[in-house]
């Protein structure tokens, strides 16, 4: 057996049991239960500061939010990358241990759906043929799918593609995604690669937190207007590739991009888009083994102090611009639909996605074992709490105490109480 193949072999057994064993979806992108919610939410709302007279309702608000959601159901992540440079997708690079070839071959038997080559997002935005084959994983969520569910009457799905969308937009403003830079971080123990730095740091902000959209408002700040959608993600990933670096992409001679101007000893600094001066980089210093000259090193820290220094001024930057950019995603999304039905009122009959892009579904490996493994947790919970209700039922029964059903009854209204207070409430800014 050759050197790869044994490789391959053992990425296979070692990334099959990782899948088995996570507590959550593997991914490469912004978390889909934090970070991704939290910003499409600032997108529409700022989106609804901006156009008074076409504001989005709390239910389509939360469409809109519940595709920025699935659009990570794996293994759709791995056509999320497009690096403006190179004009390509995700390659297999910065993999750690294992190089980009036998990671190319692992995507294509293991991740996705079997012998598909995976794409960039700037050809998955478009690419129905494709997107097809992933029919039992959320399938067609092109851009103009979602026109099409609008001028069909499909208005949830419209909104709920429209939230695919704005998460190819919001993984634009990801150093990593536009560098190619490898980062499943669920995967480690695998590659040796901790994953990104960045994205890890930007798992803290959540619905709750974050908070753009006012302050953008106060500021008398218009969303960012562009012509088309391509136009949106290409400009928005040159942004991310050009400004920041990605953990393992700052010595990586295909990008000249960012510069750091200078150093303190600490920290390295780069300048922004608005020519002001921000932390960029950390700095250690250490000891050629060859000639024992001391050198600089410059990384992107995993856990240390210097990380909650460094990655709020990447965050406060890309965020600012992903909700900018996406504000604008939506209105040009909602034009496009008006346009379409004005012009284009044959639409309304035909459903060209069916009569063009009629593909057979494929079946994705690590798809169907994360479906396995949260169909088996969805059963043993309920099947703990079924056991847990009925012990209480026959113990409340049998004990023949009054004071115990006072219990239940005033147990079951504090947990009514608490839930009011933890959840967020759904506001709209309509008038």
């Amino acid at each position: 057996m050759s050197k790869r193949l044994f490789l391959l072999f053992i990425f296979l057994i070692l990334t099959t049991f990782l899948i088995l064993n996570y507590q959550n979806n593997i991914s490469f992108a912004y978390d889909d239960k934090t970070t991704h919610p939290a910003l499409t939410d600032e997108i529409v709302d700022f989106y609804n500061l901006s156009f008074l007279n076409k504001q989005l309702t709390s239910q389509e608000k939360e469409w809109i939010i519940e595709g920025s959601i699935l659009e990570d159901t794996p293994p759709r992540w791995i056509n999320h990358f497009y690096d403006p440079i190179n004009k390509v997708g995700w390659n297999g690079e910065h993999t750690g241990k294992y190089d980009a070839e036998t990671v190319r071959l692992v995507s294509q038997n293991l991740i996705a759906p079997f012998g598909i080559t995976p794409v960039s997002s700037l050809d998955w935005l478009h690419n129905s043929q494709l997107q097809a084959q992933y029919g039992f994983y959320n399938g067609i969520k092109t851009y103009n799918q979602g026109i099409l569910e609008m001028i069909k009457g499909n208005k949830k799905k419209s909104y709920q593609i429209l939230g695919h969308i704005l998460h190819l937009i919001e993984d634009a403003s990801v150093p990593d995604h536009t560098r190619n830079d490898t980062h499943a971080h669920e995967l480690a123990g695998v590659t040796g690669d901790y994953g990104s730095p960045y994205e890890e740091y930007s798992k803290q902000y959540t619905r709750q937190n974050l908070d753009i959209a006012s302050s953008f408002n106060q500021q008398g700040l218009a969303p960012i207007d562009k012509l088309t959608i391509d136009d949106y993600l290409i400009s928005l990933a040159e942004y991310s590739n050009q400004y920041f670096f990605s953990k393992d992409t700052i010595n990586d001679p295909k990008y000249q991009n960012p510069k750091i101007i200078r150093d303190d000893g600490e920290y390295g600094y780069g300048i922004d888009e608005d020519g002001k001066e921000f932390i960029l980089v950390a700095v250690s210093n250490i000891t050629n083994s060859v000639d024992g000259k001391i050198e600089k090193e410059y990384y992107l820290p995993i856990n240390n102090k210097k990380r909650d220094l460094i990655f709020p001024a990447y965050f406060s930057r890309l965020s600012r611009q992903a909700v900018l950019n996406g504000a604008g995603v939506i209105n040009l999304f909602l034009n496009d639909i008006e346009f379409k039905k004005e012009y284009s009122p044959h639409l309304i009959t035909y459903d060209f996605s069916i009569f063009n892009y009629f593909e057979i579904p494929n079946i994705s490996l690590t798809g169907e074992l994360i479906r396995i493994k949260n169909i088996a947790q969805s059963f043993t919970s309920f099947a703990a709490q079924s056991v847990s209700s009925i012990g209480s039922f026959f113990s409340n029964i049998f004990g023949g105490s009054n004071r115990g059903s006072a219990q239940i009854v005033n147990n079951t209204s504090q947990n009514i109480v608490n839930k009011i207070q933890v959840q967020k409430p759904i506001q709209s800014v309509s008038q």
